[in-house]
Protein backbone atom coordinates (compact mmCIF):
# COMPACT_ATOMS: atom_id res chain seq x y z
CA UNK A 1 0.00 0.00 0.00
CA UNK A 2 1.15 3.42 -0.77
CA UNK A 3 2.00 5.38 2.59
CA UNK A 4 0.08 8.73 1.72
CA UNK A 5 -3.26 6.51 0.96
CA UNK A 6 -2.89 4.87 4.01
CA UNK A 7 -2.87 8.53 5.69
CA UNK A 8 -5.59 9.92 3.69
CA UNK A 9 -7.93 6.72 4.82
CA UNK A 10 -6.83 7.60 8.82
CA UNK A 11 -7.51 11.18 8.66
CA UNK A 12 -10.41 10.61 6.96
CA UNK A 13 -11.51 7.96 9.51
CA UNK A 14 -10.26 10.15 12.56
CA UNK A 15 -12.61 12.73 11.37
CA UNK A 16 -15.54 11.07 10.63
CA UNK A 17 -15.54 9.03 13.96
CA UNK A 18 -14.85 12.75 15.93
CA UNK A 19 -11.44 10.72 17.63
CA UNK A 20 -7.68 10.98 16.78
CA UNK A 21 -4.92 8.32 17.82
CA UNK A 22 -2.12 8.38 19.34
CA UNK A 23 1.02 8.38 16.48
CA UNK A 24 2.31 5.32 17.94
CA UNK A 25 -0.80 3.31 17.75
CA UNK A 26 -1.34 4.59 13.87
CA UNK A 27 1.86 3.52 13.17
CA UNK A 28 0.57 -0.02 15.13
CA UNK A 29 -2.21 -0.16 12.40
CA UNK A 30 0.13 0.96 9.55
CA UNK A 31 2.54 -1.56 10.34
CA UNK A 32 -0.34 -4.76 10.77
CA UNK A 33 -2.03 -3.80 6.96
CA UNK A 34 0.76 -1.70 5.05
CA UNK A 35 1.23 -5.00 2.83
CA UNK A 36 -2.66 -4.74 1.57
CA UNK A 37 -3.19 -3.11 -2.19
CA UNK A 38 -4.61 0.18 -1.57
CA UNK A 39 -7.91 -1.14 -3.66
CA UNK A 40 -8.39 -3.93 -0.90
CA UNK A 41 -7.74 -1.16 1.79
CA UNK A 42 -10.30 1.18 0.50
CA UNK A 43 -12.59 -0.99 0.10
CA UNK A 44 -12.34 -2.73 3.63
CA UNK A 45 -12.25 1.56 4.76
CA UNK A 46 -15.85 1.84 3.15
CA UNK A 47 -16.97 -1.76 4.98
CA UNK A 48 -16.27 -0.31 8.06
CA UNK A 49 -17.32 3.29 7.50
CA UNK A 50 -20.86 1.83 6.75
CA UNK A 51 -21.02 -0.97 8.99
CA UNK A 52 -19.11 -0.50 12.25
CA UNK A 53 -20.71 1.51 14.99
CA UNK A 54 -18.62 3.01 17.42
CA UNK A 55 -19.38 3.00 21.43
CA UNK A 56 -17.68 4.40 24.47
CA UNK A 57 -15.45 1.26 24.93
CA UNK A 58 -14.57 0.98 21.51
CA UNK A 59 -14.92 4.09 19.37
CA UNK A 60 -12.20 3.47 16.71
CA UNK A 61 -12.34 0.35 14.62
CA UNK A 62 -9.67 -1.90 15.79
CA UNK A 63 -7.13 -3.84 13.44
CA UNK A 64 -9.06 -7.19 13.90
CA UNK A 65 -12.08 -4.67 12.14
CA UNK A 66 -9.70 -3.97 9.10
CA UNK A 67 -8.72 -7.58 8.82
CA UNK A 68 -12.13 -8.79 9.20
CA UNK A 69 -13.47 -6.44 6.28
CA UNK A 70 -10.95 -7.85 3.89
CA UNK A 71 -11.78 -11.39 4.93
CA UNK A 72 -8.17 -11.90 6.72
CA UNK A 73 -10.07 -13.35 10.25
CA UNK A 74 -12.53 -16.04 10.56
CA UNK A 75 -14.18 -18.40 9.37
CA UNK A 76 -13.95 -16.24 5.47
CA UNK A 77 -9.99 -16.72 6.46
CA UNK A 78 -10.14 -19.99 6.74
CA UNK A 79 -12.23 -20.92 3.74
CA UNK A 80 -10.17 -18.75 1.80
CA UNK A 81 -7.30 -20.41 2.84
CA UNK A 82 -8.67 -23.71 1.13
CA UNK A 83 -9.45 -21.72 -1.99
CA UNK A 84 -5.59 -20.72 -2.00
CA UNK A 85 -4.48 -23.81 -1.73
CA UNK A 86 -6.80 -25.29 -4.65
CA UNK A 87 -4.92 -21.98 -6.94
CA UNK A 88 -1.50 -22.95 -6.02
CA UNK A 89 -1.92 -26.53 -6.91
CA UNK A 90 -3.23 -25.28 -10.17
CA UNK A 91 -0.66 -22.41 -10.84
CA UNK A 92 2.31 -24.40 -9.69
CA UNK A 93 1.73 -27.93 -9.03
CA UNK A 94 3.87 -30.39 -6.70
CA UNK A 95 7.40 -29.95 -8.06
CA UNK A 96 7.65 -25.81 -6.70
CA UNK A 97 7.69 -25.13 -3.44
CA UNK A 98 5.45 -22.39 -2.24
CA UNK A 99 5.36 -19.33 0.05
CA UNK A 100 1.64 -18.62 1.46
CA UNK A 101 2.69 -15.99 3.37
CA UNK A 102 0.87 -17.66 6.97
CA UNK A 103 3.26 -19.79 8.97
CA UNK A 104 0.18 -21.27 10.60
CA UNK A 105 -1.47 -22.60 6.77
CA UNK A 106 2.57 -23.93 6.13
CA UNK A 107 2.30 -25.69 9.51
CA UNK A 108 -1.09 -27.30 8.48
CA UNK A 109 0.34 -28.31 4.89
CA UNK A 110 3.00 -30.08 6.49
CA UNK A 111 1.02 -32.28 9.08
CA UNK A 112 -1.08 -33.69 6.37
CA UNK A 113 2.07 -34.67 4.64
CA UNK A 114 3.29 -31.86 2.82
CA UNK A 115 2.59 -29.77 -0.31
CA UNK A 116 3.13 -32.77 -2.51
CA UNK A 117 0.44 -34.98 -0.84
CA UNK A 118 -1.88 -31.74 -0.90
CA UNK A 119 -1.16 -32.08 -4.55
CA UNK A 120 -2.30 -34.99 -4.96
CA UNK A 121 -5.96 -34.79 -3.12
CA UNK A 122 -7.74 -33.26 -6.03
CA UNK A 123 -6.73 -36.68 -7.97
CA UNK A 124 -7.46 -39.20 -5.50
CA UNK A 125 -10.52 -36.89 -4.55
CA UNK A 126 -9.25 -36.63 -1.32
CA UNK A 127 -10.86 -32.68 -0.72
CA UNK A 128 -14.09 -34.05 -0.23
CA UNK A 129 -12.80 -36.42 2.77
CA UNK A 130 -10.35 -33.84 4.53
CA UNK A 131 -11.19 -30.51 4.03
CA UNK A 132 -13.54 -30.67 7.22
CA UNK A 133 -10.45 -31.86 9.08
CA UNK A 134 -8.29 -29.15 7.65
CA UNK A 135 -10.37 -26.38 8.17
CA UNK A 136 -10.39 -27.48 11.86
CA UNK A 137 -6.93 -28.26 11.69
CA UNK A 138 -5.91 -24.59 10.16
CA UNK A 139 -8.26 -22.83 12.85
CA UNK A 140 -6.32 -24.64 15.54
CA UNK A 141 -3.08 -23.57 14.53
CA UNK A 142 -4.60 -19.90 13.58
CA UNK A 143 -5.44 -19.77 17.69
CA UNK A 144 -2.09 -21.58 18.60
CA UNK A 145 0.19 -19.40 16.33
CA UNK A 146 1.92 -22.50 14.58
CA UNK A 147 5.00 -21.48 12.75
CA UNK A 148 6.32 -23.04 9.80
CA UNK A 149 8.44 -22.10 6.41
CA UNK A 150 7.35 -22.26 3.06
CA UNK A 151 6.37 -25.44 2.03
CA UNK A 152 8.61 -28.05 -0.10
CA UNK A 153 7.86 -29.23 -3.99
CA UNK A 154 9.35 -32.15 -5.49
CA UNK A 155 12.23 -30.76 -6.54
CA UNK A 156 13.74 -28.77 -3.21
CA UNK A 157 12.80 -32.22 -1.52
CA UNK A 158 14.93 -34.80 -3.99
CA UNK A 159 17.94 -32.02 -4.36
CA UNK A 160 18.02 -31.85 0.18
CA UNK A 161 20.79 -33.26 0.73
CA UNK A 162 22.89 -34.00 -2.23
CA UNK A 163 26.36 -33.32 -2.95
CA UNK A 164 26.12 -30.25 -5.60
CA UNK A 165 29.98 -29.73 -5.57
CA UNK A 166 29.95 -31.95 -9.42
CA UNK A 167 27.24 -30.06 -10.59
CA UNK A 168 28.23 -27.03 -13.22
CA UNK A 169 27.69 -23.43 -12.52
CA UNK A 170 24.28 -23.97 -14.72
CA UNK A 171 22.95 -26.98 -12.83
CA UNK A 172 23.24 -25.21 -9.53
CA UNK A 173 21.92 -22.15 -10.96
CA UNK A 174 19.29 -24.00 -12.58
CA UNK A 175 18.42 -25.99 -8.81
CA UNK A 176 18.58 -22.66 -6.68
CA UNK A 177 16.35 -20.87 -9.10
CA UNK A 178 13.89 -24.11 -8.95
CA UNK A 179 13.81 -24.80 -4.98
CA UNK A 180 13.28 -21.14 -4.01
CA UNK A 181 9.38 -20.78 -2.78
CA UNK A 182 6.77 -19.46 -4.83
CA UNK A 183 4.74 -16.40 -3.28
CA UNK A 184 0.82 -17.12 -3.54
CA UNK A 185 -0.73 -13.99 -2.84
CA UNK A 186 -3.90 -13.68 -1.16
CA UNK A 187 -5.63 -12.06 1.46
CA UNK A 188 -4.19 -14.16 4.43
CA UNK A 189 -0.53 -13.77 3.20
CA UNK A 190 2.21 -11.86 4.96
CA UNK A 191 5.53 -11.50 3.26
CA UNK A 192 6.42 -8.39 5.64
CA UNK A 193 9.33 -10.68 7.08
CA UNK A 194 10.90 -12.28 4.06
CA UNK A 195 14.29 -10.47 3.34
CA UNK A 196 13.79 -10.43 -0.11
CA UNK A 197 10.89 -8.60 -0.55
CA UNK A 198 11.79 -5.61 2.30
CA UNK A 199 13.32 -2.93 -0.92
CA UNK A 200 12.97 0.14 0.85
CA UNK A 201 15.95 1.30 2.58
CA UNK A 202 15.42 2.25 5.94
CA UNK A 203 15.39 6.62 5.42
CA UNK A 204 12.17 5.29 3.88
CA UNK A 205 10.70 3.85 6.66
CA UNK A 206 12.02 6.72 9.16
CA UNK A 207 10.40 9.07 6.62
CA UNK A 208 6.89 7.04 6.89
CA UNK A 209 7.25 6.80 10.04
CA UNK A 210 8.00 11.07 10.64
CA UNK A 211 4.17 11.23 7.92
CA UNK A 212 1.93 8.92 10.46
CA UNK A 213 3.50 10.99 13.61
CA UNK A 214 2.12 14.32 11.68
CA UNK A 215 -1.56 12.32 11.89
CA UNK A 216 -2.48 13.21 14.88
CA UNK A 217 -2.45 13.12 18.62
CA UNK A 218 -4.54 11.95 21.54
CA UNK A 219 -6.43 15.06 23.25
Amino acid sequence: MIKENFITQISAMQAYYGKNIKSEIVALYWNSLKDISDELFNSMVSYIMENFIPSSQVPFPLIAHFKGAAGLSGESRVQSAITTIKQAVERFGAYKSVDFGDPALHAVINRFGGWPEICSWGNKGEWKFQEKNFLNAYKCALESNENAGPVSGLFEIDNNGKDDRLWSDRQKQFAIGNSKPRQMEWRGADFSNRIENKTEPQKQIDSINSLIENIGTEK
